[in-house]
Formats: C-alpha cells, structure tokens, sequence
C-alpha cells in the first residue's frame, strides 16, 4: 500500500514538475 501511494505522489510531482499547466488545470478543478 505505502509502496503504491509513494509511486503515486511521486508520479504526480512528476506531472507537477513537467506540465504545470495540467497540474492548475486538475489542480483547480479538486477544489
């Protein structure tokens, strides 16, 4: 489980990291 979820965050820095555009998109549309 932990395994999975660091994958997880590591692959949304990621996405963060590489297309803060699409991050703001997703980003906004959590909240």
């Amino acid at each position: 489980m932990e395994a999975n979820f660091f994958r997880f965050m590591v692959g949304r820095q990621l996405i963060t990291d590489t297309l803060p555009e699409n991050a703001n998109h997703w980003g906004a549309k959590a909240q």
